[in-house]
């Protein structure tokens, strides 16, 4: 079975003329769902770094601003799947660099939140409506059916893999 162009294609076909009584349409699918992650990931980086963040600086700013306010540092560890350290690492970084701040916790006098500070939060804001708006620029190779095809498709894999 041969699947159109490209350097998965490429890897199929050669596998169908090693084995031509072999399937790869499993290949073919995921491993364009794979490339496909790893091409636009490599895009994020870089248009994150030209703001002089990392992605997972990112995720710590988004993660804030979708909160909608202060969180725990073990909130954000559990919600971002890191260490304590690596929590603790990117907090110090994104407070150095004044995009969050440490408050005490009005609960608890040993306890502190990380909050967003007015210039993490227009970062953020920023970076968000840039992302959503290349990614929409990506998208639009679909039609508005096909991405509603493609999100219920993609959904349907995940289910199958994610635990539940």
């Amino acid at each position: 079975m041969t699947h159109d162009r490209g350097p998965v294609a490429q890897i199929t076909s050669a596998w169908n003329t090693v084995h031509p009584d072999l399937d790869t349409t499993p290949m073919a699918v995921l491993g364009r769902v794979h490339r496909l992650s790893r091409l636009v990931a490599a895009e994020v980086e870089t248009h994150f770094a030209a703001s002089g963040i990392s992605r997972g600086d990112y995720d710590v700013l988004a993660t804030l601003r979708r909160a909608g306010g202060p969180l725990t540092p073990g909130r954000l560890q559990e919600g971002l799947l890191l260490s304590s350290a690596g929590i603790t690492g990117r907090l110090n970084r994104l407070e150095r660099a004044g995009r969050v701040r440490r408050v005490p916790s009005p609960d608890d006098g040993r306890a502190v939140l990380v909050d967003l500070t007015p210039e993490g939060q227009a970062l953020v804001d920023r970076l968000v409506h840039e992302d959503m708006e290349r990614q929409g620029e990506l998208l639009a190779r679909l039609s508005p059916s096909e991405q509603r095809t493609a999100v219920r498709l993609l959904q349907k894999l995940l289910d199958g893999v994610e635990p539940s």
